[in-house]
């Protein structure tokens, strides 16, 4: 939310137009988005276009779906000469075919936290902008001037002979008001525009402050003052070195027998502890290895530390016997070295689309051909007799996690299913109304948070319990014990809460900035969803947005997240996550992805959206979140605020809407959700414990004040985008961009550059540019008192030669390749120790081999450390080991 000190207007703005055609509108003292105009279409049913740039300056192009048709952009912008706040734009559009389109317009987006409790207005009719989001998107509708009101700023547009709406977008997930203009057909089918038919707008914007105007041009990024390169010798782990966190393991993987479900948590059939794990997924040709790489990759994957490893993106080619036999092998090796395995039964194999039917997630629910292709791959794959252990893959203890299906949540493709699926869910909505004794209806196309769209949810869940009940059924039968799962990604119903009842454990997925494509799938230019920010400028998002999903009583993974590259912020990801994972108790994360293809497991490989293999600043980043999390050095929060849900309701009340819940202080305080079942009333929370039937985030963290839970204390305030655990271990301060991680084993956290992160006895000065530096200790002592600790130190790390479109690095171009180049920076270090003694430093490589010494000082009982990207042979540095004797009596 915005700051108290920014509910006036900003003193000043900076409005940046992109070679899309996209202009930028930004406070110039913060960098912090206030605004984005940009033209699009929605091409019929409802499906967004954006621009990307054109070959010449001024030009853009759209690429539509429809018989590849393109659409193409011109685009000009100015201020006008007698004032500085009103920006003026003009911009055409023009198809070379013919396509169908529900809107072809121009948009000015802007934060809702901007206007909350402001107006807007258009000719006589107002709309109040709440804190809470509407019912309906539309707020107004017409001719003529839009304009934003809020405490004395004023923002206002009008396109020439346009149409205008004014949109929430927080119905469908998106915090941000949207003042669109052009002629809108909200049928289905939308309207045909014709080849060479061109849509002309010409917007007139003013501004609540003055304004700077900037055109973009490409940046990209090479070896130099400001970048440096990184030496990788090699993707392995020096053994015993200060990277080597094999210690943490407990191998081979099953020697406790299966991991089971006990009190909420994982545990091991013969154990008596809670078990959490942490690993990452392999995809493709990652799981497909000969014998000596996959025992490497094994080796390696356990020195970083890594308990568990999710098999994905493999069942395209397991049931190839050369394929299936390298995998069998793998599986051995990571046993071997303790790392247990979690895997999914459908994820992107080819199916005939005779029984596909455009969708076999969906149609493994509703038709029995689909079931049974399904219950046979599971079948032969299950019994299937692995000869590097002697056991089949449903006995394998090693084997901990199954997911029935990756993905499967209904809502994600209802709206686009092919006649012959729909039709089999239509059939299936009939008998449902039916055994409702509801009149028969029309299944909507749309899963919407209003009753009709709660009830079709409602429909899904029950859809989505039966099924699952159904290939865990076949599954028992084979005589497997592992754990189940489904559900995990990624759109929602609430209804589908009352179907996890039924799971083993609650499993989910989420991203940072993942890519979206400006013109083919998977194919450059690619920007961010969350358009390159940084988390921590949110409160330190990701956790919050699936936090509840969880059931309590059940354990909780994260099978996938990630905070993807190239955002230059991405290193939050790790710290962010291990944090709030802890904070939260869960059970399991696993990181999307170590590498999706095998030449990348073996050798450096430049940056890519996913991949830790070849992401430096992604790898350093999940060491501390090992330690955090795996090593327990941040504790979890003896509190609790859950969200109190019945199953009847959410199956038969569609007219209930329930809370939306409290993941905004998922690093405050544990969070989630109970649903009361015909089994009997729940237990009463325990004394620890805030259970809601209604609310959100807000109105919990007032509770949480109100009854003394947190203390007056504790910082914790959305208004500035703060946040503190309630063990005082975690810290955000989202105005700033700064985490703080304070535990006797690890100290450090994130802040930009002229700041200083100060932990208890630490204190890390930041010059040159905005890093994450932690110091953990190896010996198992609180920093203060270790003989040995690990140093880490990380700026940005991006490709030679990878190319932005402009310098505000939201719309990427080229990968460009080897070396990965570290941002030039440093950090002073200021550790007071409990004892003096007598300190030795050196720099590492990628690998933790001591590759040079460093000067450390220990005056008395103050170590000085001075931190340095570029390091005396022009190399980049980002690991660092010291070591102190005479540091304990």
């Amino acid at each position: 939310m915005v700051r108290a000190a920014d509910a006036q207007p900003p003193a000043r703005l900076t409005a940046t137009v992109d070679r899309a055609g996209t202009v930028t509108i930004r406070v110039a003292a913060s960098q912090r988005v206030y605004a984005t105009i940009r033209p699009g279409i929605f091409e019929a049913p409802w499906q967004f276009r954006t621009a990307v740039a054109g070959a010449q300056p001024g030009t853009a192009r759209l690429r539509a779906r429809t018989a590849g048709a393109t659409v193409a952009v011109t685009f000009d912008a100015s201020l006008e000469a007698t004032s500085d706040r009103n920006l003026k734009l003009r911009y055409t559009l023009t198809p070379d075919k013919e396509i169908k389109v529900n809107s072809v317009h121009v948009a000015l987006l802007t934060p809702t936290d901007e206007w909350t409790e402001g107006r807007g207005v258009l000719a006589e009719s107002e709309a109040l902008i709440e804190e809470t989001a509407p019912k309906s998107a539309t707020r107004l509708s017409g001719t003529g001037t839009l304009v934003l009101t809020r405490r004395g700023a004023r923002l206002a547009a009008e396109a020439k002979d346009q149409p205008a709406l004014l949109q929430d977008n927080r119905p469908f997930n998106a915090k941000e008001l949207e003042l669109r203009f052009g002629k809108q057909t909200p049928e289905t089918t939308g309207r045909v525009w014709k080849a060479g038919e061109t849509e002309t707008f010409e917007l007139l914007i003013n501004l609540p402050s003055p304004t700077s105007l900037i055109r973009e041009e490409p940046v990209t990024i090479t070896a130099g003052e400001d970048w440096i390169p990184l030496d990788e010798p090699s993707l392995e782990i020096t053994p015993g070195s200060a990277l080597d966190f094999s210690t943490l393991l407990d191998a081979p993987a099953g020697k406790y027998g299966r991991v089971v479900s006990t009190g909420g948590h994982f545990g091991f059939e013969r154990g008596t502890k809670p078990q959490r794990f942490w690993g990452v997924n392999l995809c493709f040709g990652a799981n497909y290895l000969e014998k000596p790489e996959a025992d490497a990759l094994a080796t390696r994957l356990a020195r970083l530390g890594y308990n568990t490893v999710r098999i994905h993106h493999f069942d395209g080619e397991v049931l190839v016997p050369a394929q299936l036999d390298k995998l069998d092998y793998l599986i051995a090796a990571l046993k071997k070295q303790g790392i247990y395995i979690k895997t999914d039964l459908f994820v992107s194999r080819q199916i005939p689309d005779t029984i596909a039917l455009g969708d076999f997630k969906a149609a493994v629910l509703v038709s029995e051909p689909a079931f049974a292709n399904w219950r046979d791959f599971t079948r032969t794959l299950l019994t299937h007799v692995n000869p590097y252990t002697q056991l089949a893959w449903k006995d394998e203890p090693a084997i901990g996690w199954l997911s029935v299906v990756n993905e499967p949540n209904l809502t994600n493709g209802f709206a686009t299913f092919k006649p012959e699926l729909y039709a089999l869910f239509e059939k299936e909505w009939q008998a449902w109304r039916k055994s409702r004794s509801l009149a028969p209806a029309a299944l909507p196309r749309q899963v919407g948070n209003d009753r009709a769209g709660r009830e079709v949810g409602a429909f899904l869940a029950i859809l989505h319990e039966r099924g699952y009940a159904k290939m865990k059924a076949a599954i028992r039968e084979l005589g497997c014990k592992a754990l189940l799962t489904d559900l995990n990604g990624w759109s929602e119903s609430p209804a589908f809460m009352a179907a996890r009842t039924s799971l083993d454990f609650i499993d989910t997925h989420f991203y940072w900035d993942h890519p979206r494509f400006l013109e083919s799938d998977w194919k450059l230019p690619s920007a961010g969803l969350q358009e390159g920010a940084s988390a921590l400028g949110s409160g330190g998002a990701g956790p919050g947005e699936v936090a509840m999903s969880r059931l309590f009583g059940k354990p909780f993974t994260v099978s996938e997240f990630n905070y993807s590259a190239p955002n230059n912020y991405r290193v939050e990801g790790g710290l962010l996550v291990g944090a709030a994972a802890a904070v939260q108790d869960w059970d399991a994360v696993w990181r999307f992805a170590y590498a999706h293809s095998r030449e990348a497991t073996l050798a450096a490989s430049p940056l890519s959206y996913f991949d830790l293999a070849s992401d430096p600043a992604g790898l350093l980043s999940d060491r501390a979140a090992v330690l955090l999390f795996v090593r327990g050095d941040v504790r979890p929060a003896p509190g609790a605020i859950s969200r109190y849900l019945r199953r009847d309701e959410l199956l038969t009340k569609p007219e209930l809407t329930p809370t939306p819940g409290f993941g905004e202080l998922a690093l405050v305080t544990r969070v989630g959700s109970w649903v009361e079942d015909a089994s009997g009333p729940l237990a009463p929370p325990r004394p620890a414990e805030l259970r809601l039937t209604k609310g959100d985030s807000k109105d919990a963290l007032a509770q949480l004040f109100q009854t003394r839970r947190l203390p007056e204390t504790n910082r914790t305030n959305f208004d500035t985008q703060e946040r503190q655990s309630e063990t005082n271990e975690v810290f955000v301060n989202g105005q700033f961009g700064s985490l703080r991680v304070v535990t006797p084993r690890t100290l450090g956290g994130i802040c930009p550059e002229g700041d200083a992160i100060k932990c208890g006895p630490l204190r890390i000065d930041i010059e040159g540019a905005k890093a994450a530096v932690y110091v953990s200790s190896l010996d198992g002592k609180p920093v203060a008192e270790s003989g040995r600790l690990l140093v880490a130190h990380i700026t940005d790390v991006q490709n030679t030669g990878l190319r932005y479109s402009a310098p505000d690095r939201q719309v990427l171009e080229s990968w460009g390749t080897l070396p990965h180049l570290v941002q030039r920076g440093l950090a002073n270090l200021t550790l007071t120790r409990k004892l003096p003694g007598k300190v030795e430093a050196w720099r590492l490589d990628t690998t933790g081999k001591r590759v040079a010494p460093l000067a450390a000082k220990l005056t008395g009982t103050e170590l000085s450390l001075p931190l340095s990207v570029l390091g005396p042979d022009g190399k980049a540095t980002i690991y660092y080991e010291v070591v102190i004797k005479g540091a304990t009596p």
